[in-house]
């Protein structure tokens, strides 16, 4: 999104719903790959895929996406998605799309908030931005979501800048964040003194 690569390398289909405006997926030892443009996704006409998003903006893409079931939200029984497809064409307002679904399927009464999470997710995800050289959330926060949501932490602990810079860094291990000492190709524990934590994320 910044502009800073040109693409990514990967199996992860989750890349599409993040942003990724280019995948190169299934990479072969001759550097063959197949490749997915994002915005050729929105911009082919009826009948090129076998589902069109033409004219769909990106909140409506993830929460499609979301719908048919993702690592952050399991889908509704009988929803997959051509289901959600068809529901976020029809009715592309999340509320909307959700009254819906509750009108022609049996939704578990935790769904809501899990699939409000899982789309929040995809937008605002923790990342460490190398201009920034700290972490920061993926795109800003709307003002009030943490009002509606309450606890942030789904979208990634809060760390300090020099926490967050240190494990982008390969200086401190990502779960204790303590300090790494490299030796003889591997890395060890060269501290026992935790660094520590905030409980705000500067977006």
């Amino acid at each position: 999104r910044s502009g800073q690569w040109d693409g990514v390398i990967s199996e992860d289909s989750d890349n599409l719903p993040y942003g990724v405006p280019r995948t190169l997926f299934k990479l072969d030892a001759t550097g063959q790959a197949k490749e997915i443009a994002l915005q050729d996704l929105y911009d082919a006409p009826e009948g090129v895929n076998a589902i069109s998003i033409r004219g769909w903006t990106h909140d409506m893409f993830v929460l499609m996406c979301c719908m048919s079931g993702c690592d952050y939200a399991e889908s509704v029984d009988g929803v997959g998605v051509k289901k959600a497809h068809a529901l976020v064409g029809r009715y592309r307002d999340f509320d909307r799309v959700l009254r819906a679904l509750r009108f022609e399927h049996t939704v578990p009464r935790d769904y809501a908030q899990k699939l409000e999470r899982a789309v929040l997710t995809f937008g605002h995800q923790t990342v460490f931005d190398r201009s920034l050289n700290a972490a920061c959330y993926l795109t800003p926060l709307a003002r009030g979501v943490s009002d509606k949501i309450g606890s942030l932490a789904f979208l990634g602990a809060p760390l300090p800048q020099r926490v967050a810079a240190g494990v982008a860094a390969a200086r401190l291990d990502p779960e204790t964040h303590l300090t790494l000492e490299r030796s003889t190709g591997t890395y060890r524990l060269a501290s026992t003194a935790e660094l520590p934590q905030t409980t705000t994320l500067d977006a």
